[in-house]
Formats: C-alpha cells, structure tokens, sequence
C-alpha cells in the first residue's frame, strides 16, 4: 500500500468507504463481479463500504503533489486512514486485480481491509496517549480512541461487527470524516474527471484562511440578476457581503435557504443557536423565532404549510439539503479574490448527521445586520 500525506486536506473522506477507481471501460467489465461486494460481510467486516467510482482524465494539479497522475494510474483502489497528526489528512492507495475470479478479489480484498485496520489502529495508539488540551478533554479523546481501535482489532481478528456497535460519533471525534454520501461526491470529483471546483469549497469550509477579512453580513433586497420588461432589475431578499469594502450580492429564491439562513443569523443576533431538531414538525410548530422569521420574511405560503413540506420525506429532511445548496449559492458568487470569506458566510454544523446539530455561521455577530422592513416585522 502506498501512504500519502496531505497538508492541505484536500480530500475530506469517510474513513470506512474504499474507494474502487476503474475506468468506463473497466467498470463494464468487471461491474458485474464487483456490485455485490458490500453483502460479503466476511470482507467488508459490517463496518467497511466498498464504492466504484470512474476513473478519468483528472488532472491532478490539485490533488496532494504526491498523489501523482502515475500513482494514481497505477493504483485503483483509494482509503483514507486515520492520522495521528490532526493537521495532515492519510491516504492508502493500493492495486487489485480484477480480472481475477471473484474469490481471489475478495480474498485479496481481505487482505488489504487487514491492513487497513492495522494502520489504523497503530495511529489510534498514538492519539490515545497524546494528552493535549484540558484534563477532561484529553480523558475523553483516549476514550473516544480506546472504543474506536477496539472496534478495528476485532475486525482485524476476522470478527463481523454490527452497525449498531460501530462508534460513528466517536469516530467524527477522534479524525474529522465526512458522511458517506458527501465522501462519495467529493472521491467522484477527484478522479471521474475534470475537478470541479466542490473540493476547493470544501476545503474553504473546513480550514481558517490565512488571513482574515474583513466581512459584513446584510440581510436586505438586492438584486436578481434579471430585469422585468421595463427593464427595471428585479430585487429579492437576499446577501449584501460586504467583503474588503467590495460589495457581493447573493440572492436567495427559495423559502427553505430563505428561512434557513435568516433563522441562524436572527438566532445569532439573540444570543441563540438552531438545532436540526428545531426544524422538526412538533417543535417548529411551536417555536416562536421560525414563526416571527417567517412573518418577516412575508412568504406566500403558510407557516403551517412549510413545516409540512420541510419534513414531508422524514424530520427536516429538506433543511440539510437547503444548507448545502444555499452554501452553494454564496461560494458561486463569490469572486475569486474573496474565497478567503466563504469560511465566515457560509452555514455550518457541528455533525450533520445527528437531529441535534446546530447550525451557525463564524462571522462575528456584531458584523450582522438585518433591513428594517424585514427586522420590524420580525420584532412586532
């Protein structure tokens, strides 16, 4: 297996997908033997997930300076490892060879998944005895570490452990990872063709610009970008950045990016933080802040109605899906020159998988403000 570091933490992947990169070509030929993989319990352990993702023409410019187009080329499988030094991201690349019959894969497989775990748990090793921070959280971290490695030692025993066992929140706590659908999109962008520039956003989100500027956040009407038949500009609420003295308008069109960013900057205005769970229909029905935002920002349908919608498909199950699109909408307006402000601006959560994250945004609050026609409605 050949281990890469990266400083720049460039690819924020799940710990526990492997990553099979094939070409079109190759995924024609071998999908068939390798779709199934993920029901051979005996390989993957109950906690390991096999993903096929297409190998492309990417250039790597981007990617670790490591992670070269020759390495890349020679390898096809991809896992990210667990890394001691909590500034520096650790890949596993490795070589399988698919034209073999299907027993062979799996035991090669095997094989690797042993030495996955193996790695994993001699880092685990390391952070358990690294004490930093307070008494208390330095405790907790060789908890955290000590349920987690026992977990990758009974796998590499050969023991199938259930998902119920697995400590997923410890494992966030122990090595930043992210979920595995976000994992998947990102291991999709770096090798299935050109990059887009997901990774690069990713990245802003996750890690302090070297130098912070100077941002105010106003929550106001500005304008679309379309004109009405008079040609007169046709004005939404929405974003006035006000980034270095530049002026960057985001618009927002949808009512659940709409409620979801004027929630968390009022919240952040009144000294509070929204959780997931606040979006949930038994509580957001009661709560007086959705209501009061909701009132201010003069939308056409009910508030009843939008609690419904919001979690028709589950509890709030369009809350994290409005975060990321309007996270989106903010890095694609954002000039080139001001990256360095989308990781103040744009909306984060602690663990996006639990209903009882909460969401905030960095900037400070005493840089926020809200237009009078809206605030006043959200006051009375």
């Amino acid at each position: 297996m050949i281990i890469i570091d990266d400083e720049r933490r460039i690819l924020n992947l799940n710990h526990m997908a492997i990553y099979l990169m094939l070409t079109a070509e190759e995924m024609a030929m071998y999908g068939d033997k390798l779709k199934r993989l993920n029901n051979y319990r005996r390989v993957t352990r109950g906690i390991f997930r096999f993903e096929i993702v297409e190998k492309g023409s990417t250039p790597y410019e981007q990617l670790p300076k490591e992670m070269t187009r020759g390495a890349a080329r020679a390898c096809n499988l991809l896992v990210r490892l667990v890394n001691s030094i909590h500034k520096i991201y650790c890949y596993g690349l490795d070589f399988v060879d698919m034209s073999l019959d299907s027993d062979s894969i799996h035991n090669e497989l095997n094989l690797i998944v042993d030495e996955i775990c193996r790695k994993n748990i001699f880092q685990l090793d390391i952070l358990e005895y690294r004490n930093t921070g307070t008494a208390m959280s330095a405790l907790q971290m060789y908890r955290n570490c000590n349920i987690v490695k026992s977990v990758f030692e009974r796998a590499l025993e050969g023991g199938v452990i259930s998902k119920n066992d697995f400590p997923d929140v410890r494992m966030q706590r122990v090595s930043e990872t992210a979920d595995l659908a976000r994992s998947r999109s990102i291991a999709e962008d770096a090798f299935a063709g050109p990059l887009s520039d997901k990774i690069e956003r990713e990245r802003c989100e996750r890690e302090l610009p070297d130098r912070r500027p100077n941002i105010s956040i106003n929550l106001k009407n500005v304008p679309t970008g379309s004109c009405y038949k008079s040609g007169k500009l046709k004005m939404s609420i929405g974003l006035e950045l006000i980034i270095d003295g530049d002026i960057v308008n985001v618009p927002i069109t949808k009512i659940d990016q709409k409620m979801l960013y004027t929630a968390v900057l009022v919240a952040a205005l009144e000294g509070k933080r929204l959780k997931r769970s606040d979006f949930t229909t038994d509580v957001a029905l009661k709560s007086d802040l959705l209501k009061r935002v909701f009132r201010g920002l003069s939308l056409e349908s009910t508030f009843t109605e939008w609690v419904s919608m919001v979690n028709l498909h589950g509890d709030a199950a369009r809350i994290n899906d409005a975060k990321s699109k309007m996270n989106k909408d903010i890095w694609n307006c954002l000039p080139r020159k001001h990256r360095n402000a989308y990781y103040y601006v744009c909306l984060v959560t602690e663990s996006p998988r639990t209903k009882d994250t909460r969401y905030k945004i960095r900037a400070s609050s005493n840089r926020i403000s809200i237009a009078g026609f809206i605030s006043n409605r959200i006051i009375a």
